[in-house]
């Protein structure tokens, strides 16, 4: 019995990479739903004119970056906050199962159409 707990074949390495790999997509979006809501936050709080020179000073980031952070906080960080509870398939679920790019080219998308195509996104993934 021990040698099938510890027996390691390219089948359990690629069940283990693609844990891995699911495990950081999630982190990744969320992370970045909340440091859209903490840039926008900071650039609330700025004088008018010190936005950009924080950015590149205090966290590094380019304006642009920073834009794609904010939309992502805007477009699904209260969807987060608000379903999460929720115990059904929730806009929470679909937006944590997305990767950071599929949530960014959703951005792009009218928002009547996003949730069928995150829904798609999601079961491809």
């Amino acid at each position: 019995m021990s040698d099938l707990l510890t027996e390691r074949t390219p089948l359990v390495i690629a069940a283990e990479i693609n844990t891995i790999r699911y495990q950081v997509s999630k982190i990744l979006i969320s992370g970045s739903i909340e440091i859209g809501r903490r840039l926008k936050e900071a650039k609330d709080l700025l004088p008018y004119g010190e936005w950009g020179k924080w950015l590149k000073e205090s966290v590094n980031y380019s304006q642009r970056t920073a834009d794609r952070l904010m939309q992502l906080w805007e477009e699904y960080g209260t969807k987060l906050l608000v379903s999460s509870e929720s115990a059904s398939l929730s806009d929470s679920s679909l937006v944590t199962n997305l990767t950071y790019t599929q949530a960014l080219i959703l951005l792009g998308i009218p928002e009547e159409e996003r949730k069928s195509l995150s829904l798609n996104m999601m079961w491809r993934a």
